[in-house]
């Protein structure tokens, strides 16, 4: 499997110093393009309102909660894991708009199905939509952005996310009155489906792909766009000599990614995406309805209105995230964000066992613990991933990161309600707060800053010789 991601050379780097900014077609491009993160919002944030009707109607117990919700992760583990080999045969930009195709497909399957396992069979079909296209637009993203921008083009596609959730929880309040108003939440999928089709086909190439496959003349058009006039032909001098020593190089194996001087690149890379998602992020946004019914909303017109609320603050600190991410730093990011994850779920969880579980105390720490997230783990990951393989290895190790962060999500997914139900809401987030604590002692131990690095010395720091 073969997947790159762009090459942050540092002869490019110095070459796009003395450049102009982007044109505005660049810009506009990449907004279009991260449209593919709506897949993964709309679809994450629907089903928290949903699964209120769907759990009624279906009489589910928690264990079948979590499957329904849980369905279509199991779909993205295997997106995933075939998305690398389908984006260098096909192309990143119409893999992209075979994934919408395939949730537009699936959402009216979930909308129209008939009893509760062809509604599973779409929430499976939806997740493959959704994991391919959570790899590819980054890659995408990343591969059409100039090094001075690419953490914050890259972001892009998080904020797309977050934006999906918040209109799906808005989507939902408005539903919530329907007669089989879940039928229509999971349907409308459709809409953001559909957008996402549209716009991709008014969008070029990527340029290293194109470059990859030999159509160099290709690139330099797609450059010509997107880039100023002065830093096209350096970065299409680069774009070829890389694809050239990649048709020179064997494609890695599996066992190469275990090679001693991969160890800690590979490490870092594994478990951050795990802590990602083992804080409890999409045990908060799949089931924040009901997390609000424990504390006191007692309708479910409320406690998606609350979900809502929380959604809001999601994006908000998304856009901050956009601003600091090559400001600030990574490394900061991460560890003010995951420090300040913590006390939000240290302050909810002895909160309910106190007895303090109001709704407005619980939309307060979970809106805070929602905000540290935004700014760090739910828009930093994204970045470092794209930035810490080296070329030999970069595929398979995208591939790997990947499906152990949707293989988290799932467990996380399956198991929250059981463990809700067991230990309450008090209970189950003091267990992702020490999740929480063990991911900043990681960070502070192994995440060194890499804002502003070449590629070659983010090698030097983690890649041993």
């Amino acid at each position: 499997m073969q997947v790159s991601v762009p090459e942050l050379s540092s002869d490019f780097a110095e070459t796009d110093s003395s450049s102009d900014s982007p044109p505005a077609r660049f810009w506009l491009v990449a907004a279009i393009a991260s449209l593919g993160g709506l897949l993964f919002g709309y679809d994450t944030g629907i089903i928290a309102g949903a699964l209120l009707f769907i759990r009624e109607e279906f009489g589910l117990s928690t264990l079948m909660e979590g499957v329904v919700a849980g369905a279509a992760l199991v779909g993205a583990v295997g997106g995933v894991m075939v998305g690398g080999h389908l984006a260098d045969s096909i192309g990143r930009r119409l893999l992209i708009f075979v994934c919408a195709l395939v949730f537009i497909v699936a959402s009216v399957i979930c909308g129209i199905a008939p009893e509760l396992w062809t509604l599973i069979a779409g929430r499976v079909l939806v997740g493959v939509a959704v994991g391919i296209a959570s790899m590819v637009t980054p890659i995408y993203l990343a591969e059409i952005s100039p090094p001075a921008q690419r953490g914050t083009i890259v972001s892009f596609n998080s904020l797309c996310i977050v934006a999906g959730m918040f209109g799906s929880y808005l989507l939902s309040y408005w539903m919530v009155d329907w007669t089989e108003g879940w039928r229509w939440m999971l349907g409308f999928g459709v809409l953001p489906g559909t957008l996402l089709a549209l716009g991709i086909m008014l969008l070029p190439a990527s340029p290293r792909w194109l470059a990859s496959q030999g159509r160099f003349n290709d690139a330099r058009e797609v450059l010509y766009h997107m880039r100023p006039a002065d830093a096209v032909d350096a970065e299409l001098a680069l774009l070829k000599r890389d694809a050239r020593q990649q048709a020179k190089q064997e494609d890695a194996t599996w066992a190469t990614l275990f090679q001693p001087r991969y160890r800690r690149v590979l490490t870092v890379g594994v478990l951050l995406g795990f802590f990602q998602q083992a804080t409890g992020i999409n045990a908060v946004l799949y089931f924040a309805p009901r997390i609000f019914e424990k504390a006191g909303a007692d309708t479910p017109a409320l406690a998606i209105l609350s979900t809502a609320a929380v959604g809001f603050v999601n994006v908000l600190f998304t856009l901050v995230a956009l601003r600091l991410v090559d400001r600030a730093g990574r490394r900061a990011l991460l560890l003010w964000g995951i420090g300040g994850i913590d006390v939000m779920l240290i302050a909810f969880g002895l909160g309910a066992f106190a007895g303090q579980e109001s709704l407005l105390f619980a939309a307060l720490c979970l809106g805070g613990f929602i905000a540290f997230f935004a700014v760090s783990l739910g828009s930093v990951y994204y970045v470092i991933a794209s930035e810490i393989f080296p070329q030999a290895i970069r595929s398979r190790a995208m591939s790997l990161v990947a499906g152990v962060v949707w293989t988290t999500n799932l467990g996380v997914t399956i198991v929250f309600p059981s463990i809700n139900a067991a230990l309450g809401n008090g209970g189950s987030f003091l267990l992702f707060a020490g999740i929480g604590a063990v991911a900043f002692l990681f960070t502070w131990r192994m995440i060194p800053e890499t804002r502003g690095r070449s590629l070659e010395e983010i090698g030097r720091l983690f890649h041993a010789d």
